[in-house]
């Protein structure tokens, strides 16, 4: 990771001009981070669970390709039939890298167990259904997909959700109550976990309960709105159905909750980084759509890696491999890559396997890479 440069993502929106980056290069770094997870998906069955902008490092583009007169940097991937070309221009050209495994696992298939104290890492970040269904939300590659929505909106307003757009929203003190009730009760063994977070401080040093998972909860409704929250959740319905009453039955936490929304909610939000975030999704063909799919609150129902990168907002990325003048291309996967020629594609194979393949019509064969 020495070569990572320009540092995080979440720093090197920092450094742009007014902390915006265009809608391009949005799309351009957004795919490089789902086609990373995706790879991860296939080839290893890992499941990150902690996928935000701060564990996505920028390695400078142009390195190794200094020299010549091209213009633009083009990286190409390819997956289910489909080329898509990713390019920049040279001086401002990047390749995004998946880091920080720390709370990553390898077992097979979607994880299938309950879910555990290892799994909740930034509690800013928790998925819905965590807080929802508790335990019983199970693991899977459902976290890291609700991470990557979350990583969307943060590329599009220039700013994190929750540390600077959302800093002042609260839970409101009634409506953390009984949703302490809720969470609290010691007959729910789903929430177990859930439990021990809220008191792990009362535990160790006496000090107050962490109160970070109901503003985290609170957030997501203002976020998407009360008739986002749950949406067809099954058995997190009868919680769902206690925490919108909690809202809409109290005159003054629903006064709250107005007022929060129509500042910071996602769709309506007059809030300028908020407005700023929509305006680039929504014209971007595809883009809202891709949002709103990776941040269902049912992950049953929620987008894969697959979806974002076979979606609209990829389709202007798609089109015939690139021999365009003036273009250097290469790709960025894993190593990916010594340079083998001009130009290479990086790809994922029909059997899960990650494969590059040199574009001279003089050699078919496949360099793999991983297993």
């Amino acid at each position: 990771m020495e070569l990572c440069r320009h540092g995080d993502i979440e720093e090197y929106i920092k450094r742009q001009p007014d902390m915006r980056l265009s809608p391009s290069d949005v799309r351009s770094i957004f795919f490089q981070m789902s086609f990373s997870l995706l790879a991860e998906k296939r080839v290893y069955q890992m499941k990150h669970y902690d996928v935000k902008n701060l564990n996505f490092l920028l390695q400078d583009g142009s390195i190794g390709h200094e020299n010549g007169d091209h213009e633009r940097v083009r990286m190409e991937y390819s997956y289910d039939g489909k080329v898509y070309g990713v390019e920049m221009p040279r001086d401002s050209a990047v390749i995004a890298k998946l880091a920080d495994y720390g709370t990553a696992d390898m077992k097979g298939g979607d994880g299938g167990g309950k879910v555990t104290l290892g799994n909740f890492t930034t509690l800013e970040n928790t998925p819905a259904d965590f807080l929802v269904l508790g335990e019983d939300a199970g693991q899977g590659y459902g976290h890291d997909e609700w991470g990557l929505g979350l990583c969307l909106w943060h590329l599009a307003t220039g700013d994190c959700p929750y540390e600077e757009i959302m800093e002042e929203v609260k839970c409101p003190e009634r409506l953390r109550e009984r949703i302490s009730e809720w969470w609290e009760d010691e007959e729910r063994d789903e929430f177990g976990v859930v439990r021990s977070l809220i008191n792990a401080d009362v535990y160790e040093d006496g000090d107050e309960k962490d109160y970070t998972l109901h503003d985290t909860l609170y957030r997501y409704a203002v976020m998407f709105g009360i008739d986002r929250v749950g949406g067809s959740m099954g058995k997190g319905g009868e919680f769902v159905a206690y925490f919108k009453g909690a809202i809409e039955g109290d005159r003054k936490v629903n006064k709250a909750y107005e007022k929060h929304r129509r500042r910071f909610g996602c769709d309506v939000g007059v809030e300028e980084r908020v407005k700023r975030g929509r305006e680039c999704l929504m014209g971007m063909e595809g883009g809202w759509e891709c949002f709103v799919g990776l941040t269902n609150w049912n992950k049953e129902e929620r987008w894969s890696f697959e979806d974002v990168v076979k979606g609209r907002m990829m389709d202007e990325l798609v089109g015939e491999k690139g021999d365009e003048d003036g273009v250097l291309a290469f790709s960025s996967r894993r190593r990916l890559v010594d340079h083998v020629g001009p130009v290479f594609t990086a790809g994922l194979r029909d059997d899960g396997g990650l494969a590059l393949a040199p574009e001279s019509a003089h050699e078919a064969a496949l360099y793999e890479v991983g297993g």
